[in-house]
């Protein structure tokens, strides 16, 4: 994780996101990089570039912004997923702010205010993207590409080797999306583009374990954004474009083909977050720029060449399954400029059947900045309209553009990194996120990156050695607020 702990700081900490002249200083993903178990998932070197103020970003408009995991082991574990969900919230949230945090129990569940009304179409679309509900990420595990080769790059970051059992616990913790990053230019044959036959029925294996759970199930292309001498990658960019269109097309026809049978409870999802890496641009362009007009074509092209691949496969499962497609670096900011559109699909053979995908480590400072960055902070309350705004406004831009007009959004990678013991906080970040991208129609997946201690980003939920839910308090929050249900009532207008 080392590599993409840097590359992720640059690409929060270079964005930002002005939603109604408000700056929304947040970003993009912690999603993964090489680290141990236990260890740090990289250092804390400062970012190159510093944060931008003078772009604004506006639905519709070539302008636009950009957010990282925890630090330190709790003092106690749960050992055991509940066997119940929690059924209720208290009756008043807390009015101010205590010198010492609170102690959350597990089974507690943090009280909200009710948010305001949105209107939610009921399309089909939404309502799929409804029952994704609440997701985990299988980080560090199927996209690990350095430490090793073969399977054996399965263990590489995390040392553990994905069972049933996790997959069982993962849905009795109460998750009902699993998100399984795969990089694939590691199992490729340089000359042929074959992808190693082991590999792909390994991800097959876990595939068929998360639907036999009971779980939706998403798999991707990931870190398969590197340059290398061999044409086995991606890059957004007109240099690059048509080897990156002749890699994707290898990657999704044999991914289709080995999928095709499986029902709509599989989603692909086209890239990870494509961007140029190793460039000033990497995590943040100005949008109407020269670069910035070229890194959104790129997206866009290859968004449109692997949905049309998929669709070519010719299974009627391929041709009706929900496709998941980023804008570049999977920013929200790089989803709202006029110039960034989802891909046309004249071969579905049902309407709207391409989702939203977005990373949002929001705030950024809360959520990802390492403790060396200045403004970094291990507070989040959910009493302090300043904590709340860029998780608000980045949500309220993307429901303009997309919810609003029907379409399916899925929030791919989220979470709050620890710091500090800081639980409590991160507990009610978790509540407030979800709740509120609830409110909105999308749903939400937290990158666990299987780190628990250390230095470095620990996103960490469930420790896989033993399938026991570290941060219980945590998931209690996300998987109540989850589901509208239990998103709090508007007060009812006095007659």
């Amino acid at each position: 994780m080392k590599r993409k702990t840097n590359e992720k700081r640059r690409m929060q900490k270079l964005g930002s996101l002005l939603l109604a002249g408000v700056l929304c200083v947040g970003s993009l993903t912690a999603c993964g990089g090489p680290s141990g178990p236990a260890t740090s998932t990289g250092d804390e070197t400062t970012a190159t570039q510093e944060v931008k103020t003078t772009e604004a970003a506006t639905t519709g408009s070539d302008t636009q912004s950009t957010t990282e995991s925890p630090t330190a082991a709790p003092t106690q574990a749960p050992t055991a997923a509940p066997t119940q969900a929690p059924t209720a919230a208290p009756t008043q949230a807390p009015t101010t702010e205590a010198a010492t945090d609170p102690v959350t129990q597990p089974g507690e569940i943090i009280s909200l205010e009710a948010f305001p009304e949105v209107n939610i179409p009921d399309t089909e679309a939404i309502r799929f993207v409804e029952n994704l509900q609440i997701g985990w990420n299988l980080g560090n595990t199927f996209d690990a590409h350095t430490g090793a080769t073969g399977l054996n790059l399965e263990t590489a970051w995390v040392g553990v080797k994905t069972t049933q059992k996790l997959i069982r616990t993962v849905y009795d913790a109460g998750f009902r999306t699993i998100r399984i990053p795969v990089s694939w230019h590691g199992h490729v044959d340089a000359e042929t583009m074959k992808i190693d036959e082991a590999w792909l029925n390994r991800v097959k294996e876990v595939v068929d374990w998360s639907l036999d759970a009971g779980l939706y199930v998403i798999i991707n292309i990931h870190h398969d954004n590197d340059k290398n001498d061999k044409g086995l990658y991606l890059y957004p960019s007109y240099d690059e474009l048509e080897t990156s269109k002749k890699y994707v097309t290898a990657i999704w026809s044999q991914v289709a083909e080995a999928f095709a049978d499986y029902d709509e409870r599989l989603v692909f999802e086209t890239m990870n977050e494509p961007r140029q890496v190793g460039t000033s641009y990497e995590w943040w362009v100005a949008a109407a720029s020269t670069e910035g007009k070229e890194c959104i074509d790129c997206v866009n092209q290859l968004n449109q060449t692997i949905v049309d691949t998929i669709r070519a496969q010719g299974s009627e499962a391929n041709r009706s399954r929900y496709i998941m497609c980023p804008g570049y670096c999977a920013s929200p900011d790089f989803a709202t400029p006029a110039s960034f559109a989802l891909p046309t699909d004249d071969q579905a053979t049902k309407e709207n059947r391409i989702l939203l995908s977005v990373h949002a480590y929001r705030p950024y400072y809360f959520a990802l900045a390492g403790t060396n960055e200045s403004q970094y902070t291990e507070k989040f309350t959910i009493n302090k309209a300043a904590d709340r705004k860029d998780i608000d406004s980045f949500l309220k831009a993307i429901y303009a553009k997309y919810v609003s007009k029907g379409v399916g959004v899925v929030i791919g990678e989220f979470g709050a990194r620890l710091k500090n013991n800081n639980d409590r906080a991160r507990e009610e970040f978790a509540a407030y996120y979800v709740a509120a991208a609830r409110n909105y129609g999308m749903t939400a997946i937290w990158w666990d990156n299987h780190i628990f201690s250390g230095s470095g980003e620990i996103f960490g939920l469930i420790r896989r050695s033993d399938c026991s839910i570290v941060y219980q308090t945590i998931v209690d929050q996300l998987i109540y607020y989850s589901t509208k249900e239990h998103l709090p009532a508007v007060p009812a207008q006095a007659s």
